[in-house]
């Protein structure tokens, strides 16, 4: 049970600031020490504070607020262990307009490709769609999509149960959006990015996939 100390510092804590600051002075009100195991019990005390109105009034009632925090502990508390440079380059990875897809794009757009970007009423918004062809192609991390028998694709040695489920998600989440895309009648491509290590190869791949060049119609002859 938290202590009257530890629900004040909680409850003290100011709206701004850096979000990791604040995450961090909540692990330490909750007694939370980096590297132990003890994530799941600072998730449970965190919930049991919620749940037993233990934060009722905090932030002026926010219990929005509160909820944030859980999820922002669960956050700062996954990259425990992992080394600081590995920690920036997976950070720093965007869901958009990464480098290998910026690579892909300024390429085929050379070769005369036109192709729109990241179109929502597709499953799994993909980043390269080309309506005339009937074609899609997704630009993979091989991390975060877990790119089978990538050297870029193993597992950080810790948190191993944080990482596992959510890179399985990931997998899921892309092998289900490319059953619904061919359902629905399109061609589906994945490019992964250490392939865009050698941009010319990479792009002939997709090239041949997509077919020549030039409008739609003439390459379909008419």
């Amino acid at each position: 049970m938290l202590s009257s100390v530890q629900a004040s510092a909680v409850c003290g804590l100011p709206r701004g600031g850096d979000p990791a600051a604040r995450s961090a002075t909540i692990q330490d009100a909750l007694g939370h020490r980096r590297g132990a195991r003890e994530t799941g019990s600072l998730r449970q005390r965190w919930r049991g504070l919620l749940d037993f109105g233990v934060l009722s009034g905090c932030h002026g009632g926010d219990g929005a607020a509160a909820t944030g925090y859980v999820a922002a502990v669960g956050k700062v508390a996954a990259w425990d262990g992992v080394p600081e440079g590995r920690r920036r380059v997976m950070q720093a990875n965007r869901s958009k307009g990464t480098k290998p897809e910026l690579v892909l794009r300024r390429a085929l757009h050379a070769l005369g490709y036109r192709f729109r970007l990241h179109r929502r009423s597709l499953p799994g918004t993909p980043d390269l769609v080309f309506p005339g062809r009937g074609a899609a192609i997704q630009v993979h991390g091989c991390f975060w999509h877990q790119h089978e028998g990538c050297s870029k694709a193993h597992l950080p040695r810790t948190r191993q149960d944080y990482w596992i489920p959510k890179l399985r998600r990931n997998v899921e989440r892309d092998k289900e959006s490319v059953a619904r895309l061919e359902a629905m009648g399109w061609r589906t491509l994945t490019v992964w990015e250490c392939e865009l290590g050698h941009p010319a190869a990479a792009t002939a791949r997709a090239a041949d996939f997509l077919g020549p060049p030039g409008p739609p119609g003439a390459c379909r002859g008419g």
